[in-house]
């Protein structure tokens, strides 16, 4: 039996995806075969403390296990980041390795010429 998480912040937009767009399209493109193929995808965060315009700037990366059984493969993309005000309350509070960022959804591409990526983080 799993124990039930507590959301901590649900849809959150995956911002800078624009700046990224191969690497989204990319993982969006997995990820959408993957469901095709029963794989999985996964999202996950890592710190980014070096960033030039945000030493509280949180990553997001995208994988995809995806193919044929015999081909099936994963593979990573850095798609974006967190948006500022949230990446600074999950650095602040030291709750980055308590969180589960999960694909709420993906959307079209938008007016930044970026993929409209959003996730869901629950703590664990």
């Amino acid at each position: 039996m799993t124990t039930p998480r507590t959301i901590y912040m649900a849809n959150l937009p995956v911002v800078g995806t624009h700046h990224r767009i191969a690497d989204a399209t990319a993982f969006v493109r997995a990820a959408r075969q993957s469901a095709r193929f029963m794989g999985t995808c996964a999202i996950s965060l890592q710190a980014d403390p070096g960033n030039t315009y945000d030493a509280h700037a949180i990553k997001v990366i995208g994988s995809a296990r995806s193919g044929p059984a015999l081909l099936c493969r994963t593979l990573s993309w850095h798609i974006g980041y967190l948006p500022r005000k949230a990446a600074y309350r999950v650095s602040i509070n030291d709750e980055l390795s308590r969180i589960v960022a999960t694909l709420a959804r993906i959307g079209d591409q938008n007016e930044h010429n970026g993929i409209d990526i959003f996730i869901d983080l629950t703590m664990r």
